[in-house]
């Protein structure tokens, strides 16, 4: 079982990820410009993909303290989830 990751600062090009069957996608800071400015406005999204489609999302918002994940076991089955956190 082989995973890859693909970070969007300097992604493989397409001859390549075409062939790739399972990969993690990461950003580890979407909105930059919002974490600069301290508004925390900011996220943490990370992705399983499999053949071409995304079955395991996770976005993480630290300064609210809110995650959001969704999965699907199959094209007809996927389930979503809020959790908040107070620590």
């Amino acid at each position: 079982l082989t995973y890859l990751f693909l970070k969007k600062e300097a992604p493989p090009g397409w001859d390549v990820r075409q062939h790739w069957q399972r990969y993690w996608l990461v950003d580890p800071l979407d909105g930059t410009k919002e974490f600069i400015k301290r508004n925390g406005e900011f996220t943490v999204n990370i992705a399983l993909i499999e053949n071409g489609k995304a079955v395991l999302g996770v976005v993480f918002a630290p300064v609210l303290k809110v995650m959001y994940s969704a999965a699907c076991v199959s094209r007809f089955r996927c389930a979503t989830r809020t959790r908040r956190r107070w620590w």
